[in-house]
């Protein structure tokens, strides 16, 4: 029994066209759903993002042991939490 590149193209079709994440997509129902969850994550983000920017980076300035890693850590998180403000703020 010899395949062919035909064979096995027209079979991964016929997989796909039986996928059930095809058959049943609903696009009114599936965007509303999307759009809520996008909605929700727009403001959970800022929420739990800007005050725990601030925490940690309160905490990696304060600490006495000052590395690369250290400053690294805080200038990230000062940062996000710059980007954060602004990415809020124009909302």
């Amino acid at each position: 029994m010899q395949q062919t590149g035909e064979m096995n193209a027209s079979k991964f079709v016929e997989v796909v066209n039986n996928n059930a994440t095809f058959n049943n997509f609903n696009a009114d129902s599936d965007y509303a759903e999307i759009t809520v969850l996008y909605w929700v994550l727009e403001y959970v983000r800022p929420a739990l993002g800007i005050p725990g920017n601030i925490l940690s980076a309160t905490v990696w300035l304060r600490l006495h042991k000052k590395n690369s890693s250290v400053v690294y850590l805080a200038a990230l998180a000062i940062t996000d939490l710059a980007f954060l403000l602004c990415d809020f703020s124009f909302h």
